[in-house]
């Protein structure tokens, strides 16, 4: 999950126009993540879950090299599907949130994805316990300067909201509304994409509740 390049390249952070598929260095952070998948479901989450949770703690804290931080936040984003209470991973989601403002897009981009998979692996248990926490930070990143990461919290609140309950959602719709309607007037095509998709969520989640903010 660490055999990606250093640099990352102008097309990366800004797609072209009409850009929808993945970068092939992306296989090998995906490949990392169905190996995690096959691990856990292999061997069993009571002797795995420990030891991704040390290694992931070891690699996010290593800041000599940003591709280590990488893969153990996409590694992370992992282990929702197979943990059973949502306090076993109640540390480490403050320690994620911190990335989202992290000066590498990539580590940003991570931390969003793996946001998103918790979200959507523990649904409904993942919203109420941490929507105090992750909503802000995920409509702050509606703001960020790199293309690719502003699409990728457009995904990743789109995946929140799906299994969030509209109580959760009200206190934020003003900000929504307005970002993801600036984000579909001016984005480039992967963004507004993404931000039709994320407005469209949140106003059938709220109902009726988003007529003032139309």
């Amino acid at each position: 999950m660490i055999d990606i390049d250093e640099d990352i390249d102008a097309d990366w952070m800004r797609p072209k126009e009409g850009f929808a598929g993945e970068d092939e260095e992306e296989d090998n952070v995906n490949f990392g993540k169905t190996a995690v998948d096959r691990l856990v479901a292999g061997v069993g989450d009571a002797h795995m879950l420990p030891l991704i949770g040390t290694l992931v703690q070891n690699t996010i804290a290593n800041d000599s090299d940003w591709r280590y931080k990488h893969a153990g936040i996409m590694a992370f984003s992992q282990v929702g599907e197979y943990v059973d209470e949502i306090d076993k991973i109640r540390p480490m989601v403050p320690v994620i949130i911190q990335h989202l403002s992290h000066a590498n897009p990539k580590i940003r981009y991570a931390a969003l994805h793996c946001i998103g998979q918790l979200a959507d692996d523990m649904p409904g248990d993942f919203q109420k316990s941490f929507a105090d926490m992750t909503m802000p930070a995920m409509v702050a990143c509606l703001d960020d300067q790199v293309p690719r990461v502003q699409s990728h919290a457009c995904a990743c609140l789109t995946n929140f909201c799906e299994n969030a309950t509209k109580e959760i959602l009200l206190p934020y719709m003003q900000q929504l509304s307005q970002k993801f309607c600036l984000l579909v007037k001016d984005g480039i095509s992967m963004t507004k994409e993404n931000a039709s998709t994320s407005l469209g969520t949140v106003v059938e989640k709220v109902g009726e509740d988003f007529a003032p903010y139309f």
